[in-house]
């Protein structure tokens, strides 16, 4: 099942998490909000303060499930937290089950502020509490359905870079907004010694389709295979680099099956080693996967955080990006960066999200694709360059891009709570 219909059409940055783990496989949606818990809180019991009511997804791989429950356990040190389960879904990992299944049992103060840490939705609490919507859109302009649930629905907006923020504030929110970082987990991932891939299938050349696993140089890009990931022009400069290196490789990690994507199916053409990466990997073992690569790229044509690239860059390898929404600001000058040249509407691009609808993302012309060429084979040069950025890059996540910063921000702001 893929993350679209597990969590429906109106995903964001989060839901293209990539690999999902052996307990998500199979997972399936029931109705939100269900259990002992309701945007009200239990009936019985003592009512806690400080506290928050927080609703979430919180059962999964997901991004969005590990980041509401990585934020979520951590201002527990601080607060009580009582959450709400925006989507439930069945999840085989008792431990975890259990760690969140004892927020649902507390209950908070009915002034406590309302935290949902997912896309906006029209039914959010109404009353004197503090109403904050959590999240994010990968477009340069945002749908003006997305705005009006803002609007209409929440006191105050937080979505993680300035560059989303801003974006929210042109396409017309009038809320209160901040600039509440993410993260992700530095004792997870981290530098370790490369291990042998696991098994792919060869996306290109003439044995397209055959299993096996990369040996040489590997260049890694994960997320769904959508048109707004970029595989397509990725796999092109790829090409154009590597189509005589046969020491050289390229692997897509995706939930998805590879098989009859349209943005993948070009990739039969090329000569280089192109691989698919298909499979249900927990966090420890994603991070394996990460350090045993050599590089990380990402072609994507909108992002509200980039979360894959975080990883990576955390696990200590150089990360190619574009220069477009918020890459600038996450990764800085630590990164390898090649152009974008304007927007543009995708047409169709509402088959992904309907927040897509009619909204521009960043365009990669022929300096983009020159210039992302040049930077793969750069990277497969390597030398103290190379190195030097991704030691940078590393340090700039450990010191902003944490689950335990992001975590202190929240609590803090809640802590103060009147």
């Amino acid at each position: 099942m893929s993350l679209e219909e597990r969590f429906g059409p109106r995903t964001s940055a989060f839901l293209d998490r990539m690999i999902v783990s052996p307990q998500d496989k199979g997972a399936k949606q029931t109705t939100g909000r269900a259990g002992p818990c309701c945007k009200d809180g239990p009936s019985e019991g003592p009512a806690y303060s400080p506290g928050v009511l927080w609703e979430g997804v919180f059962m999964g791989w997901s991004g969005y499930a590990k980041a509401n429950r990585e934020i979520m356990f951590r201002v527990a040190n601080s607060v009580f937290v009582q959450a709400v389960h925006a989507l439930r879904c069945k999840w085989d990992d008792p431990p975890m089950v259990a760690r969140v299944a004892a927020h649902e049992k507390i209950r908070v103060t009915l002034n406590s502020p309302y935290l949902r840490f997912f896309g906006p939705v029209a039914d959010s609490p109404k009353g004197k509490r503090r109403r904050i919507c959590w999240t994010m859109m990968e477009t340069e302009v945002v749908h003006p359905d997305m705005v009006g649930l803002v609007n209409q629905g929440y006191d105050e907006l937080w979505a993680p870079t300035q560059w989303n923020i801003d974006a929210f504030l042109r396409s017309g929110v009038t809320v209160k907004t901040r600039v509440v970082p993410l993260g992700v987990n530095s004792s997870i991932y981290r530098p370790m010694p490369k291990k042998r891939f696991p098994t792919c299938t060869l996306l290109s050349s003439r044995d397209t389709g055959s299993k096996g696993f990369p040996e040489g140089f590997i260049f890694l890009s994960l997320s769904l295979p959508s048109f707004r990931k970029g595989f397509d022009i990725l796999g092109e400069a790829f090409e154009i680099a590597f189509k005589d290196d046969m020491d050289t490789h390229l692997v897509i990690a995706t939930t998805h099956s590879t098989t009859n994507v349209p943005t993948l199916s070009r990739l039969s053409e090329y000569k280089s080693n192109i691989w698919g990466l298909e499979g249900t990997f927990d966090e420890h073992r994603m991070a394996e996967v990460y350090a045993s690569a050599d590089a990380y790229v990402s072609a994507s044509r909108g992002e509200g955080w980039n979360l894959p690239g975080c990883e990576a860059a955390a696990c200590g390898i150089p990360v190619i990006c574009p220069d477009s929404t918020s890459h600038p600001e996450v990764f800085g000058d630590d990164a390898f960066v090649f152009p974008s040249e304007g927007v543009s509407v995708i047409p169709g691009a509402e088959a992904v999200s309907p927040w897509y609808k009619g909204m521009p993302f960043s365009v990669f012309g022929k300096k983009s694709l020159s210039t992302l060429v040049d930077l793969l084979r750069l990277i497969r040069a390597g030398g103290p360059e190379v190195r030097a950025k991704a030691d940078s890059l590393r340090n700039r996540m450990l010191a902003k891009w944490t689950w335990e910063n992001a975590a202190s921000v929240v609590a803090k702001d809640l802590q103060s709570e009147k």
